[in-house]
């Protein structure tokens, strides 16, 4: 049989077609009448979680340890110039494979890198008897329940809670000025240690700078002595001269690595805890968690009853 012979209505393709009730076709809209009725019913309850939660917070603030943070401002020490010939025959004498270890780096420079060093900080700590204080801060409060080991003095936690919580130290890139702040529960002492680092920094840098300018002197006159490397007289001379006022400068100085611009005294306020930004806080959550979960109830509802039969189809 040809197709032209089969009729129109027996050559369409079989179809299968969906009704689905109007109450049961998806709803895009938001009903915002019932998510503001909810917000007027729930009123009471939306006034009173973030007064709650102010409270809350307020209390925590009024309680919690008061922490002190004393800073001192310093500038890195002024230097003696080198003259630019005794580089130049440094370099030269490097060559020559002159073992002094000379270069011209700032001792500013590396007063930073020892202040935040490790080994600095552990020797402060042990001299100061610190290990088990700073041990005990940094364990978490739940440790020193009455079921719980008692934390054991570790110096290595100890040393990472100084430079993590205590100890702070910035730069100002385009003055050069350093801010060293301490911070602690108790001015005084925060303001004592603060002082006592950089006394020990400055004592630090300027021994060892004494130690190895000495060592070099001693080293380059020896040289000029026995005469061994012919032809660098003129460079040996010109770097012993560096040298030497390298050492006159460092045993007349004490505050060779940075100079003291404003000392650290005893902070009259507390750095922490910040009582008007956790109050704030508190009323801020108290009021943005319970919109947030009765905003979502409403939708959970809304779509709930979308999705359920609502009588005979």
């Amino acid at each position: 049989m040809m197709s032209e012979d089969i009729p129109k209505a027996e050559r369409q393709e079989d179809r299968l077609v969906y009704v689905v009730p109007e109450r049961l076709a998806p709803d895009q809209n938001l009903d915002l009448s019932a998510i503001l009725a909810e917000f007027r019913a729930q009123r009471v309850r939306l006034t009173l979680a973030p007064l709650l939660a102010a409270l809350l917070f307020a209390a925590y603030a009024l309680l919690a340890e008061e922490w002190f943070t004393a800073e001192a401002l310093l500038a890195p020490a002024e230097q003696a110039a080198v003259s630019p010939a005794a580089g130049q025959l440094g370099g030269l004498a490097a060559l020559a494979g002159v073992p002094l270890g000379l270069g011209e780096q700032d001792p500013s420079v590396k007063a930073l890198a020892v202040l935040q060093s490790r080994d600095f900080a552990r020797r402060f700590i042990e001299d100061e008897d610190l290990v088990a204080a700073f041990t005990v801060e940094r364990a978490a409060w739940w440790r020193s329940l009455p079921f719980f080991t008692p934390v054991a003095p570790d110096p290595f936690d100890a040393v990472e809670f100084f430079q993590r919580s205590v100890l702070s130290v910035t730069e100002d890139a385009k003055t050069g000025f350093v801010t060293l702040a301490v911070t602690w529960t108790d001015r005084a002492t925060a303001a004592r240690w603060a002082q006592s680092l950089l006394e020990r920094l400055n004592a630090q840098v300027r021994a060892t700078t004494i130690r190895d300018a000495a060592r070099n002197v001693a080293f380059l006159t020896e040289e000029l002595r026995t005469g061994t490397i012919a032809g660098l007289q003129p460079a040996i001379n010109a770097l012993a001269e560096s040298e030497l006022q390298k050492l006159m400068l460092a045993k007349g100085r004490e505050a060779f690595a940075f100079d003291l611009l404003d000392p650290p005294v005893p902070p009259k306020y507390r750095s922490a805890p910040k009582r008007t930004l956790l109050v704030l806080m508190g009323a801020f959550l108290g009021l943005a968690l319970p919109l947030f979960a009765l905003f979502v109830r409403v939708l959970w509802r809304q779509g709930a009853d979308r999705r359920l039969p609502q009588g005979p189809l």
